[in-house]
């Protein structure tokens, strides 16, 4: 069976594959997708553009994966995004002003490199944001307060 024939297919998980941008294509069809797990696959920006019309995708776990700044514009157009894992990617604290669209998104994870001023300035801008994961080192305390200040209704975990 090839997942393109999966209509109804609601989750999908495709981590710690060979998958590449190529292999995403079919994916495009797949209407009533809700999540999907993409982590530490070889896909990247190309591999996201793929994913623009699923219109019902909620949760997007990308991490360890090649998308960059250039893939967030097909990202920023899942309107209904409530989840979305970008840790161990090439996106950086500029490029995070392209999700500023993504006004259900809820939870995000990142790496603490993506979390300084700039990233800050981005995440202020995410109305529905109540949680913010950092991965690997903590911010530091000038950063952690910046972000209290500038996000005081979301939650800040991180050194997961």
């Amino acid at each position: 069976v090839h997942v393109a024939e999966l209509q109804s297919l609601e989750e999908l998980w495709l981590g710690s594959t060979n998958l590449t941008d190529e292999a995403f294509l079919p994916l495009s069809g797949l209407q009533n997708l809700r999540f999907l797990s993409a982590n530490a696959v070889a896909v990247g920006d190309a591999g996201v553009r793929s994913l623009v019309g699923l219109t019902s995708l909620e949760t997007l776990m990308l991490a360890e994966t090649d998308v960059s700044d250039d893939g967030l514009p097909y990202i920023a157009r899942l309107s209904n995004l409530r989840f979305l894992n970008l840790c161990g990617t090439k996106v950086t604290p500029a490029g995070l002003g392209e999700l500023n669209s993504l006004r259900k998104l809820e939870t995000l994870v990142l790496d603490a490199a993506q979390v300084n001023e700039e990233g800050i300035d981005h995440l202020v801008e995410l109305p529905a944001l109540s949680l913010l994961i950092v991965r690997s080192s903590p911010p530091d305390d000038s950063t952690l307060e910046r972000l209290r200040i500038a996000l005081p209704k979301c939650r800040v975990r991180y050194g997961e």
